[in-house]
């Protein structure tokens, strides 16, 4: 065999038979666990992003409620308003016949 040849076919069997450079092994450790990190803050982030969504929703809800809401109480407000007035005036009625009437009776009759 010709040494020419013989040198890097030593080369290649050396680089095929020696192990893996010293933190190869660490890093791919480090690679894989951050993977795994990576996607249980994906779950999370989704989780999150459901809540979210499902708050905001909740929120477009609470407005048209409460702005219904507003709207029966100002009209509650308004016909116990007309309801007061009402009973003041018949207040004043009663109170102009009572004094009326006291007026048209004679005292000692």
């Amino acid at each position: 065999m010709n040494l020419k040849y013989l040198l890097p076919i030593a080369a290649l069997s050396m680089g095929l038979t020696m192990p893996g450079c010293p933190g190869q092994d660490e890093m791919k450790q480090q690679i894989d666990s951050l993977t795994a990190q990576n996607n249980q803050l994906k779950q999370v982030v989704s989780q999150v992003d459901g809540q979210v969504k499902a708050v905001n929703t909740d929120m477009v809800q609470v407005k048209t409620l409460l702005s219904q809401v507003s709207n029966t109480v100002l009209a509650q407000k308004q016909a116990l308003e007309q309801m007061d007035a009402a009973l003041k005036s018949t207040q004043e009625a009663l109170e102009a016949l009572t004094k009326k009437g006291a007026k048209g009776k004679k005292p000692g009759k």
